[in-house]
């Protein structure tokens, strides 16, 4: 399980990375605060791992909740949705409105990132469930 989750945030991780030094997309504000949500899980899940820990699942909800809701938001902007601010937050790096790349006509970078979110959540909860059913004697 820790396994799939570091691989999964791991792609997240490099995938961000690749777009941003090596493509050159510059990250914009809501990019930066999908990092933030993701980048700590990375080591989280690590040590996890190493440490053979499995309730440390838990802390990684709240961060995903919180990274996936910034990344849909951010999904929506691109995809057209205004939201009644204006064209999108213009940062210190690129727009948040501005689509870098757009595959199947909905899949965007910030919509992988909440794909990635949603992927962690849902662990959470197929861990939980076995869990349950182990305890449960099924």
């Amino acid at each position: 399980m820790l396994e799939l989750l570091f691989f999964g945030i791991l792609s997240a991780v490099v995938g961000s990375l690749v777009y941003s030094n090596i493509v050159g997309f510059p990250p914009c504000d809501l990019c930066w605060w999908q990092r933030i949500f993701m980048y700590p899980q990375l080591i989280i899940v690590a040590l996890a791992y190493y440490r053979k820990d499995k309730a440390v699942i838990d802390y990684l909800v709240p961060l995903s909740v919180i990274g996936a809701v910034v990344a849909l938001y951010q999904s929506f902007v691109q995809w057209g949705f205004s939201f009644g601010v204006g064209g999108g937050c213009v940062a210190v790096g690129g727009e948040c409105a501005k689509v870098y790349f757009m595959q199947y006509s909905y899949i965007t970078i910030p919509f992988m990132s909440f794909t990635v979110f949603v992927y962690i959540i849902a662990m959470k909860y197929i861990y939980y469930s076995r869990s349950k059913q182990i305890r449960n004697g099924k």
